[in-house]
């Protein structure tokens, strides 16, 4: 790894981008903050910001071998139409890539630098009110930003830990034999819980533990990689084990929810053409750039309690390839914020207490 790679660190990787290329240089690109559409531009430019991961180079260093093991793996995936099987290397490795794709990226930076931010400005408003700072003022408290090197760090330690909740779920691969092409972005993997929105069950997140957990991660224009709880759910798949779409409106629903997730930035094959995007775009409301709205401060002078979520999809999507099990439609959901846990997710969690 040369130098310039090592100031700046992408936070999507280059080869996964060039999945979605036709000539593997450059790509098509919309960045939603000026509303501007970009038919070509360098994949080398994209989705990238300097000493993102610190200045040592050690994290990058860990990703780019780590990349180079899932580039492979979604070659193979690619070429054959088949994931790789239950519990396998490849398998472990595949998920744990995914799952990194969330954590290393520029929206969850930005995400718990806000909440670094935030948390140190009530700390030390509180002081101020109780004059333990006589030196600061209130101005100067207002002007300071608080920040950590590494912003990133944390969730992606966290992820390394807890990769393994998934391994319960089944993982299939969404075909597209349509007309239209998937779509990705700077937040490529989606979390979402059709269970969750079609009850209407706000203001918990989408655990990775939870019951009704799906995640949708596109790897090229035809195909996307799927996990999601089979117990709960009932979809239709072939001798494989995939979901076979036909229906261009079907991807459209599934490339709806990608822009739904996405930070800033959309990126497609170059063939995509403006007015598709514009499409997909329209009458839904984007909330993920939300950043600030993530944290809630409650409480007096004297005692404060800082709330503290992550946005999230939490429109309805209509993903007709699946149905929620008889059984599950009308169950009991718990009122606590953690949601109904899968057992694999108890079991992990009770281990982890012990």
């Amino acid at each position: 790894m040369n130098v310039l790679e090592r100031v700046s660190n992408h936070y999507v990787p280059k080869f996964y981008l060039r999945n979605f290329s036709t000539n593997k240089k450059n790509i098509g690109a919309f960045f939603l903050e000026k509303n501007l559409y970009i038919p070509n531009t360098s994949i080398k430019s994209q989705a990238c910001q300097d000493y993102l991961y610190g200045e040592d180079g050690s994290i990058e260093e860990m990703f780019s071998k780590l990349e180079g093991q899932a580039a492979q793996i979604i070659k193979q995936i690619i070429e054959t139409q088949s994931v790789p099987d239950r519990n396998s290397e490849e398998h472990h490795l595949l998920l744990l890539f995914m799952l990194l794709s969330e954590a290393r990226n520029l929206k969850s930076a930005d995400s718990i630098s806000n909440l670094i931010d935030t948390q140190m400005k009530v700390i030390l408003k509180m002081k101020l009110e109780h004059g333990q700072l006589p030196d600061v003022s209130h101005e100067t408290l207002e002007k300071t930003s608080f920040s950590h090197e590494i912003p990133n760090l944390l969730p992606i330690q966290s992820t390394i830990k807890i990769y393994p909740v998934l391994l319960d779920l089944n993982c299939c691969l969404i075909i597209n034999k349509t007309d239209r092409q998937f779509i990705t972005s700077d937040n490529p993997l989606v979390r979402y819980n059709l269970m969750y929105i079609r009850r209407n069950y706000h203001l918990r997140g989408y655990g990775l533990g939870n019951m009704g957990i799906q995640l949708f991660f596109p790897i090229s224009p035809n195909l996307c990689i799927c996990i999601f709880d089979h117990i709960l759910y009932d979809c239709s798949v072939d001798t494989n084990g995939n979901i076979i779409v036909n229906r261009g409106k079907q991807i459209d629903e599934l490339n709806k929810l990608v822009y739904l997730n996405s930070y800033k930035t959309l990126f497609f094959n170059e063939r995509t053409k403006e007015s598709y995007i514009k499409k997909i775009i329209s009458n839904v409301r984007h909330t993920t750039t939300e950043i600030k709205n993530e944290i809630t401060v409650l409480g007096d002078r004297d005692k404060k309690l800082i709330l503290y979520s992550q946005r999230k999809v939490d429109q309805r999507i209509n993903l007709a390839m699946f149905s929620i099990n008889k059984e599950f439609v009308n169950m009991p959901l718990p009122l606590h914020m953690g949601g109904p846990m899968r057992p694999h997710g108890m079991e992990m969690l009770e281990n982890e207490e012990k």
